[in-house]
């Protein structure tokens, strides 16, 4: 849904809006910026648009509010939005709104805004509830624009997520986010462990594996593209890291309130490339180490429709933080999985 299309579908929104809710002649020709105004009018005209399409049987309609990643993301997207409208069954009589995330942010006048929300759809038969994650406006790249993500079920969607992970000291926190693209269901896997869950994970391969003097426990980790002949570069990398604490993660720190701080990566990169219904998506994170003059890296891949055996871990970096940074996101789908020391990470950079 491109930014021309947005503002043509408030028009249609607020030309109903004025019947719905009183609003004065004037509005239906205004719509909210999608940067900076009422988030509430954003998701509502989103909201209204949406069941109207689903009330109507307006299949191209709906599929039409969604981003072009969402719809080239999933081969058979085109049937879910079929079983979307069985799932309501056209006859939506009213619903509820809980806004959620408002992230917006510009640079040097380019700009976007990321929002989500969860509304209760009462039909005639029973409840649908729905999980709209979208952007009104992505001036980085426009094929982000409409809905990026969906979710629709008899339940609630926190009700499907896993279960929260409790600490040893009763603490809780939740390792998963759902998916930046796509129409889900209620029963379907609409999660994934999020990057800071990642990046702890293979942190934490590292400094057992280096602790314990065992390669293998490493090997694992790694995507089955990578796993084979790994084993001598972790033997390498073993030798370069210069003792324990080069490696090991921060430990948790708690908060006033006794709220445990987990580590998180400190800066990340995110690649995808999506064409012709082929997708790559690869992360790049930071670990946050007890050790700061050292940067441990890691590059790993979420999917990759031309390399099955790719998913996974694919790389790592270490190197003296001082000496140099900025890694390049262009490159992470191409590059030959394997462990980069020192020098070996500028071929990296984003700059000499």
């Amino acid at each position: 849904m491109k930014v021309i299309k947005l503002l043509s579908g408030t028009l249609a929104a607020a030309t109903a809006l004025t019947t719905l809710d009183g609003c004065a002649f004037w509005e239906q020709f205004i719509g909210p910026d999608p940067l900076y105004d009422n988030r509430y009018e954003l998701d509502k005209n989103l909201t209204d648009e949406i069941i109207a399409h689903l009330n109507e049987g307006d299949r191209l309609a709906l599929r039409d509010e969604f981003s072009d990643y969402c719809i080239n993301y999933m081969a058979d997207f085109d049937s879910r939005i079929d079983e979307l409208l069985t799932l309501t069954g056209g006859n939506i009589l009213s619903y509820t709104y809980d806004a959620g995330l408002d992230d917006k942010a510009c640079d040097y006048g380019t700009c976007y805004r990321h929002l989500d929300y969860d509304v209760a759809l009462t039909t005639e038969t029973g409840t649908v509830y729905m999980t709209v994650a979208w952007y009104p406006i992505n001036e980085y790249d426009g094929a982000y624009e409409g809905i990026c993500f969906m979710y629709a079920g008899e339940n609630e969607m926190r009700e499907e997520m896993p279960d929260r992970v409790t600490e040893a000291d009763g603490t809780e926190h939740n390792v998963y986010e759902t998916m930046e693209f796509g129409l889900y269901f209620g029963g379907e896997n609409f999660y994934r462990p999020d990057q800071k869950e990642m990046i702890s994970r293979y942190t934490d391969a590292v400094y057992a594996s280096y602790v314990a003097g065992n390669a293998n426990l490493l090997a694992e980790q790694f995507c089955r593209a990578a796993r084979a002949d790994i084993v001598d570069d972790i033997e390498r990398l073993f030798e370069y890291i210069p003792s324990a604490e080069n490696v090991k993660e921060q430990p948790y720190e708690t908060d006033s309130e006794g709220n445990r701080d987990f580590p998180s990566p400190t800066a990340k990169r995110y690649k995808l490339e999506i064409a012709d219904g082929v997708v790559k998506e690869y992360w790049f994170g930071y670990a946050d180490l007890e050790d700061d003059d050292y940067t441990l890296a890691f590059i790993y891949c979420l999917r990759d429709d031309t390399a099955a055996d790719r998913v996974g871990l694919n790389g790592i970096l270490f190197y003296p933080r001082a000496a140099y940074d900025d890694i390049d996101a262009d490159s992470l789908s191409d590059f030959e999985c394997g462990i980069y020391l020192g020098d070996q990470t500028k071929s990296f950079r984003t700059a000499d």
